[in-house]
């Protein structure tokens, strides 16, 4: 009898039960669970969108203050056919008021319409009664707690197409793609708000990816003396943080050939480790970029060469500078406190894995012949394949445990990573009483 490689895998380490998904896997770790609501508004939304969001909803902001469920460190990780069976049967629970969520950040959530496909819908945690707004330096209009403007997300889906093109010349199927708006019944500074309408290929975010599997090799390996299969996993979490690195700086090369960019201003951009997703579909891990409701480009901002170059240049330091620190969404996901080891140097979370990851980007963006080879988004689906399933199985990694107390870490909650907009936000909901 001929094993595959999956099976031989599996004998080797002796972990059958969690033999992973190979096929599609649009979430690779686990997120806080939600409800979206029925409101007042108009649905501006293609033909194709599932009848279900084809009318307005709502996440009320009270959910924000719902602890989230408990869990091991090792069940975020999503694995296996049972995992995502669970979150199946999660999001297709027929609510007569609503429908079932799942978080993708604090003013966005993701959902599945029966259909298999997922939707993000981005700016449904707006408080349609009495928006909280704050004024940033670079903003013109007030930002929105939990929403976004009407022209902001139409400019989103411009930039957005814009890049699809790109990615579509190049044999590239694009992560998301805007299929409408929902259009509420209110309006801040006399601007209307919306809700983008989303359709996706997955949503799990490079940063919670780090997190996750970066706290679990601390747990399980950098606390104690790694024996040969520890050792093994961990070069083989080496070349895939170089590897994903070296996809992520090709994509970036090619928005650069688009004459485009990630950010608008100095004070503003999406260029970050949050913005990149991850998911497997068929024999490979793939990578995109999402969020560019702050991007620009020659063509839709008439910009010139040299100012197109200047933002570029901006993209180019925001990532490895936020790959370097703790940039995931406020929204805590998985029930995770976030203690994690850190090599703490004014917030910079400065550790041998992200330098990795540094330098497969820089390698990826600078290689000299790069514009002479095929663009492409995709990495051979056996790394992860292994490194999760090793994680999550309880496959003893470690000879010795080593203390706490030995000076190997120091720890941090989550919480001092949340974005002042957003604590300042949920101080104001529990003294509200919500």
């Amino acid at each position: 009898m001929i094993l595959d490689e999956s099976e031989i895998f599996a004998k080797q380490y002796n972990v059958y039960k969690y033999l992973p998904i190979i096929l599609i896997m649009p979430l690779l770790i686990q997120r806080d669970k939600t409800l979206l609501e029925k409101c007042k508004g108009t649905a501006r939304v293609d033909k194709d969108v599932p009848d279900t969001l084809k009318h307005t909803m709502i996440v009320p902001q009270r959910t924000l203050l719902i602890p989230p469920k408990p869990c091991r460190l090792e069940d975020k990780l999503i694995t296996t056919t049972a995992d995502r069976a669970k979150l199946k049967k999660f999001l297709r629970t027929k609510i007569t008021t609503g429908i079932p969520a799942l978080w993708a950040g604090y003013r966005s959530v993701i959902v599945d319409c029966g259909s298999g496909e997922l939707y993000k819908l981005k700016g449904v945690t707006v408080n349609l009664e009495d928006p909280d707004t704050t004024m940033e330096i670079c903003d013109k209009d007030p930002d929105i707690f939990g929403g976004q403007y009407l022209y902001s997300s139409e400019y989103e889906q411009q930039m957005t197409d814009e890049f699809n093109k790109t990615l579509a010349k190049e044999g590239i199927e694009p992560a998301m793609q805007f299929k409408g708006y929902w259009n509420y019944k209110l309006k801040v500074n006399d601007k209307p708000l919306s809700a983008s309408v989303i359709k996706i290929k997955g949503d799990t975010r490079l940063d919670e990816f780090m997190d996750a599997i970066e706290e679990i090799l601390f747990q399980r390996i950098m606390l104690n003396t790694p024996n040969k299969q520890g050792q093994k996993i961990l070069e083989k979490v080496v070349t895939l943080y170089q590897d994903i690195g070296f996809v992520v700086g090709r994509l970036k090369r090619l928005m650069n050939k688009n004459n485009q960019s990630w950010g608008s201003d100095p004070c503003r951009t999406n260029a970050h480790t949050g913005n990149v997703v991850l998911y497997t579909e068929n024999d490979a891990l793939r990578l995109g970029f999402v969020d560019f409701d702050a991007s620009s480009s020659c063509k839709a901002d008439k910009l010139s060469q040299q100012e197109i170059k200047e933002l570029q240049k901006g993209d180019y330091s925001a990532i490895i500078y936020y790959a370097k620190r703790k940039q995931c969404s406020p929204r805590q996901f998985a029930g995770d406190t976030y203690c994690i080891l850190f090599w703490m140097n004014e917030h910079e979370y400065d550790n041998f894995l992200r330098n990795n990851f540094c330098e497969g980007f820089k390698k990826g963006h600078d290689s000299a012949t790069y514009d002479k080879n095929r663009f492409d988004n995709k990495i051979p689906s056996e790394q992860i394949m292994e490194i999760l399933s090793v994680l999550k199985s309880g496959v003893k990694l470690a000879k010795k445990s080593k203390s706490l107390s030995s000076g190997y870490a120091s720890f941090i909650s989550h919480a001092d990573f949340m974005s002042y907009e957003y604590r300042d936000h949920i101080k104001k909901l529990l003294l509200a009483g919500c």
